[in-house]
């Protein structure tokens, strides 16, 4: 598949990849100039791929309370929040961002590889609730600009201060009717940044709004960038990627994601088991920062003196530190408090020194 933008991509030189059956940009110049402009300038990225769904009706958010991790009655019109879709058995179905448009309209953005999963799952759970579904991805686009001038831009695209605080949105014209759209102040990148997302624009309304926004991010000596920039400023955050860092494996405590789940609310899908594998779990996401030379790519093995201790789940050569970073999981049971613990990685048959430590935003 492409995305409404793909000609765009294609015309700035940018070298493509496959992404949950999408073709998308790895880089226009290289990964390491386009992740350096979102630390110390700003960038812009499409992530149209990222699914979004429409969720309305009169019992939407006590729907929504049923099927999410997270607390909907901690939102108000205006806020967003981080949330989780869990199994029965507690297994991370998708990580998303959820939007209180108004008391009865609320907007998810999911993972583009789940997307179809997530709709079905939604839809398999809505029975006796008044509510409707509309997955209106396919008539939008969605446009992060991140950095440190990111507000800068902002200012130069709508002549106003930058003053969306964070995790908070603001809507232009009703979503589900022409060229309505929805303005965040959000990323995945550690920086500070904004996410726009247009509805019901066409390839030519989308055109523009690329060339209008990329011409302030150029105009400021900023880049577009790709998905390799993306997934290494998100490591170096300490952000997840599913099917790499999260699953259906995976519960919210094993993935240090248990400040997501609301335990005070009333029944959610997932919390019974939550509730009993609490003080059970023996696997726990940490960060990793390489001692001596080496980049820990995702599968590699993490020891304690002989004893395989560990997994990389993802990784690469952070620009910033100048070293390689991952994310691993730990066995606890056989590290007692890991943090700070300096370990062993298998990197091609030779062992390496590297640290794990605990996650922090932007650079450890």
């Amino acid at each position: 598949m492409k995305v409404p933008l793909h000609e765009i991509h294609e015309s700035m030189g940018a070298k493509y990849t496959l992404f949950a059956g999408y073709q998308l940009p790895l880089y226009y110049t290289s990964i390491t100039n386009e992740h350096l402009s979102v630390r110390n300038n700003v960038g812009i990225f499409d992530v149209s791929h990222m699914g979004r769904i429409l969720v309305e009706g009169e019992d939407v958010q006590e729907y929504l309370n049923y099927v999410l991790a997270n607390d909907i009655n901690n939102l108000y019109v205006g806020r967003m929040h981080y949330s989780l879709i869990l199994n029965e058995n507690a297994g991370i179905i998708d990580d998303i961002t959820v939007f209180m448009l108004d008391e009865y309209r609320f907007l998810l953005v999911v993972n583009a590889i789940n997307r179809l999963k997530v709709v079905n799952w939604l839809n398999r759970h809505k029975v006796g609730y008044a509510i409707n579904i509309k997955d209106v991805t396919r008539n939008s686009i969605m446009l992060a600009v991140q950095g440190p001038r990111s507000s800068q831009v902002y200012r130069e695209i709508y002549n106003k201060d930058f003053d969306i605080k964070r995790f908070h949105f603001i809507e232009s014209g009703v979503l589900g009717e022409e060229k309505s759209s929805v303005i965040s102040r959000s990323g995945y990148t550690g920086e500070d940044g904004f996410e726009i997302i247009y509805f019901f624009c066409d390839k030519g309304d989308a055109f523009s709004i690329w060339r209008k926004i990329y011409g302030k991010v150029e105009k400021l000596g900023g880049l577009a960038c790709g998905l390799g920039a993306r997934d290494m400023l998100r490591i170096e955050a300490g952000y997840v990627l599913y099917d790499n860092d999260i699953d259906e494996d995976i519960n919210p405590y094993e993935a240090s994601l248990d400040w997501v789940v609301k335990l005070n609310k009333p029944n959610f899908i997932g919390k019974k088991t939550l509730i009993s594998s609490k003080y059970k779990i023996w696997k726990k996401r940490y960060g990793l920062v390489m001692i001596e030379p080496g980049i820990p790519r995702r599968g590699y093995k993490i020891y304690k003196e002989e004893s395989v201790v560990g997994y990389v789940t993802s990784g690469g050569y952070s620009p910033i530190l100048k070293k390689g970073i991952g994310m691993v999981y730990i066995d606890i049971r056989k590290i007692n408090e890991p943090e700070n613990r300096e370990v062993n990685i298998d990197i091609r048959g030779e062992t390496q020194k590297s640290c794990n430590k605990e996650f922090r935003l932007r650079c450890w």
